[in-house]
């Protein structure tokens, strides 16, 4: 298979998305304390243990898990980590991470904070009985806890806040999951005084510290842009007929599939179909490609190939190991008569072509208007990269959105008097510093 991959085209970015990031953590390595080269300083207590494992993993060498066994009726700081950078934060700043939680005894627990602690404006994710709330202190000292989504799951989920204005008296945040604003907070924050750049993780704050059950991070990165958080494929150059070498593109976006971003470390890039079909390197179809190969850290585009054997809708989905993955499809028509050339199509026209957006394209992904022939592709099948529909950021100043279902959803109302009182324990504690 190594030939394949050296035919396989791969397309650069011209600058690595690395270039912006300010935290990096894989936890592939033992957790390492800043004096000795690494990114912590570590807040132990005996309520809760942490370990880096294997088990850990959303991929990788390793994750790290927090897990408490025994709740203690006191309200403070827990276990955790911290990064506390060297710059005052300006503009726009993102944070990203994987997580997975497995809980038996919910309470208000928060998980990850971000932002200087010593200043009035810092935030965080916050587990409760009710669900995933952001809580924080904006730039006056008044404690916020908006709702923002369901309780997930324990399967691994891609979050990310999205803290705009640092340093201006006009900030907001949005809080995303698996590609979807669930809340959209324009509370007019005042970041002049922004403090440092700030990160905590683990249990880093609850009231009282009652939560049970375990709790795994993996790959933590801050940026000031937007990273790539999704893969996306699309079919080239239709229509397209079975026993044919039907050219894909797979592309790389952010999380909401708005915007072409470049791979930011190398990641294990995996193709699948449904009906099953073979891949391929080059535009012969004879180099077949392995089920999983790798692609470099600011890959954008990649080449594949493909052979339907029938006609079909064919699903396809495209998976990068640090990425959700992405769904398109094809719908291929029956194999050409006798004496036609193979991928010919009707002189003159591009019918069925699939427009794959430039960076910064608000179709990504979509049909071009008026260039499909009739009947050569099924209304709805070709969709692969469309952008998510949401609501988010429409909502009015401090207006939550409709949570977006993780799985075990709870229909609770939003009321959550328990993380009230850990704001308040919160402020408490700050000020005592």
């Amino acid at each position: 298979m190594r030939n394949a991959l050296l035919a396989l085209s791969f397309v650069p970015s011209l600058a690595l998305a690395a270039n912006d990031a300010f935290f990096i953590e894989t936890f592939d390595q033992p957790v390492a304390r800043r004096d000795a080269g690494g990114n912590w300083t570590e807040i132990y207590d005996v309520a809760t243990m942490r370990s880096v494992t294997l088990s850990a993993a959303h991929r990788g060498a390793g994750g790290i898990t927090f897990t408490r066994n025994l709740g203690v009726t006191t309200t403070g700081t827990d276990t955790q980590l911290e990064w506390v950078g060297r710059e005052s934060p300006r503009g726009d700043s993102w944070l990203r991470w994987w997580m997975r939680t497995r809980v038996t005894m919910a309470a208000p627990q928060q998980l990850i904070g971000f932002g200087d602690t010593n200043v009035p404006n810092h935030l965080g994710i916050a587990y409760d009985p009710t669900g995933l709330f952001l809580t924080g202190f904006d730039g006056d000292g008044q404690y916020f806890n908006p709702r923002a989504a369901n309780l997930p799951d324990s399967n691994w989920h891609l979050y990310e806040i999205f803290l705009r204005g640092m340093g201006f008296s006009d900030a907001g945040v949005t809080v995303i999951v698996d590609g979807t604003a669930v809340l959209d907070y324009r509370v007019g924050f005042d970041f002049v005084d922004a403090g440092v750049r700030q990160i905590n993780i683990g249990y880093t704050y609850g009231a009282p510290r009652t939560l049970i059950g375990s709790v795994d991070f993996d790959d933590v990165r801050g940026s000031l842009t937007r990273p790539a958080g999704i893969a996306r494929i699309n079919g080239v150059n239709g229509p397209w007929y079975a026993d044919t070498c039907v050219q894909l593109r797979v592309d790389f976006a952010t999380s909401d599939r708005f915007l072409q971003q470049p791979l930011f470390d190398s990641n294990t890039i995996t193709l699948a179909s449904v009906p099953s079909g073979t891949f391929f390197s080059e535009a012969t179809c004879t180099q077949q490609l392995p089920i999983s190969f790798s692609a470099d850290a600011g890959t954008t585009v990649i080449n594949v190939w493909f052979r339907p054997t029938s006609a079909a809708t064919y699903f396809l989905t495209a998976s990068a190991s640090d990425l959700l993955p992405g769904l398109g499809s094809l719908s291929v028509q029956p194999a050409m008569d006798a004496g036609r050339d193979a991928g010919e199509i009707d002189a003159g026209t591009d019918a069925g072509i699939v427009s794959v957006p430039d960076a910064g394209s608000d179709d990504a992904g979509t049909l071009d208007a008026g260039t499909l022939d009739a009947g050569t592709l099924d209304a709805g099948t070709s969709d692969a990269g469309t952008s998510a529909t949401s609501d988010a950021g429409t909502s009015d100043a401090g207006v939550e959105l409709e949570p977006r279902e993780l799985a075990v959803g709870c229909s609770c109302a939003t009321g959550a008097w328990p993380l009230v009182l850990l704001g308040v324990a919160m402020w408490r504690a700050r000020r005592r510093r």
